[in-house]
């Protein structure tokens, strides 16, 4: 028998709310990751395989600071 199946896969991250997926807000529950794939089932044993996605924007935060000096001496050395 020939079936052709959806199949959904996701970690911990990702809660399942019966018939909607959310984001879990649990702070533990990091890179929530879901993949999604149709396969026709062919037999008794058949493997299914997942290209997982990212769903949460990854954001690499950098700060610069600069300190300036309190007492700065300006010289000139040319009047062109």
């Amino acid at each position: 028998m020939r079936q052709r199946i959806s199949f959904i896969c996701f970690n911990d991250a990702v809660i399942d709310n019966g018939s909607t997926l959310g984001l879990s807000v649990n702070p533990d529950a990091k890179n929530p990751m879901m993949g999604v794939t149709v396969k026709t089932i062919t037999g008794n044993k058949d493997e299914v395989s997942f290209d997982m996605k990212h769903l949460a924007a990854r954001i690499h935060r950098s700060d610069t600071h600069t300190a300036y000096g309190k007492e700065l001496k300006i010289t000139y050395l040319s009047n062109t």
